[in-house]
């Protein structure tokens, strides 16, 4: 596919891509080990997102429902026996602020 990207690891186990349209990317992180959990960074091509290189962002990983805020090119995953992570990037970080409080 002309739009997906293999991204580099510090970990051979970890396999990572992304699949960049028009301001969304899409990062998916796979264990190659179908018997140990492996852990290690991922290195994102920020230049390639749109992202800042020292911006803060988040990743929502659509298959187990976590929000990471990750800062930078280099995140941290975590991944069981032949599982996966599917990030969708977002460029708004909500804080407190951004919330409707009830008196």
């Amino acid at each position: 596919d002309w739009n997906l990207r293999f991204l580099s690891s510090d970990n051979a186990q970890i396999i990572c891509y992304v699949k960049h349209v028009e301001g969304d990317a899409v990062v998916v992180t796979v264990n190659l080990d179908p018997h140990y959990a492996q852990a290690g960074h991922v290195f994102l091509d920020l230049e390639l997102l749109g992202i800042g290189y020292d911006a803060t962002y988040q990743a929502h990983d659509l298959l187990g429902g976590g929000r990471y805020l990750w800062t930078g090119p280099r995140a941290y995953v975590a991944l069981e026996p032949g599982s996966a992570h599917v990030f969708v990037l977002g460029h708004h970080v909500r804080t407190e602020q951004d919330f409707e409080y009830f008196d």
